[in-house]
């Protein structure tokens, strides 16, 4: 069996590269602004007016 070459440790492992994107203030307001499909800049921002 041959061993991962990263681990979990290490900042480029994907998941937690992941984590560390989500984990963002903004980010889970973004997600569900744009849960319900694309969006032109314009209506973001008129969601979003102080991000």
């Amino acid at each position: 069996m041959q061993m991962p070459t990263q681990t979990t440790f290490e900042r480029d492992y994907p998941v937690r590269r992941l984590l560390i994107l989500i984990s963002d203030a903004w980010t889970p307001i973004v997600f569900h602004c744009l849960s319900d499909g694309k969006k032109r800049f314009s209506e973001f921002q008129r969601q979003l007016p102080d991000i």
